[in-house]
């Protein structure tokens, strides 16, 4: 019966067009699997100590533009004590909106690791990160803002940095 029906019925065009939706969405879905499989080792050569496979992982993601390879990059930067690069890899994951990237980058202006000593860009940074919705920003920010004095305050809800850094 349904052989005859297949054969009676001109083929609707909406399933195939589902299909090819869905396959091209899975060969496109399909093409991130070595960017999460170079993260994935890079974490391992990372947790072993083995910090240079961990940048060779990374770097190439990174510079491509992947926010958690930027981050990861940035840490392992922090690790090495290579402060300034870790600044830039937090920034640029941060530019593009990741949020975990605006707390590292917020505490860095905070701590005066890799950059100078800045509330106003920790305020500016961990505030983008609440506004993003990252859970522990809101509580870092807040605990900035209680330290500060109501001038200190006021100027850094005011403050946009120029070059965004």
């Amino acid at each position: 019966m349904l052989q005859r029906l297949l054969e009676t019925r001109p083929c609707n065009p909406i399933p195939r067009f589902a299909c090819l939706v869905a396959a091209s969405f899975l060969i496109v879905a399909s093409s991130a699997l070595p960017a999460w499989a170079g993260l994935a080792e890079g974490w391992r050569a990372y947790e072993s100590g083995n910090y240079a496979s961990a940048e060779a992982e990374w770097r190439p993601l990174a510079e491509r533009g992947s926010r958690d390879a930027q981050i990861a990059m940035g840490m392992l930067a922090d690790l090495l004590k290579r402060t300034d690069e870790a600044l830039e890899w937090y920034l640029a994951a941060a530019r593009r909106g990741d949020g975990t990237a605006q707390v590292l980058l917020g505490m860095k202006y905070l701590e005066g690791t890799g950059a100078s000593f800045d509330p106003q860009r920790a305020y500016y940074w961990l505030g983008r990160a609440v506004a993003g919705g990252h859970p522990n920003a809101r509580a870092l920010r807040d605990a900035l803002a209680a330290k500060m004095t109501a001038e200190q305050l006021e100027a850094a809800k005011a403050f946009v940095p120029d070059d965004d850094h």
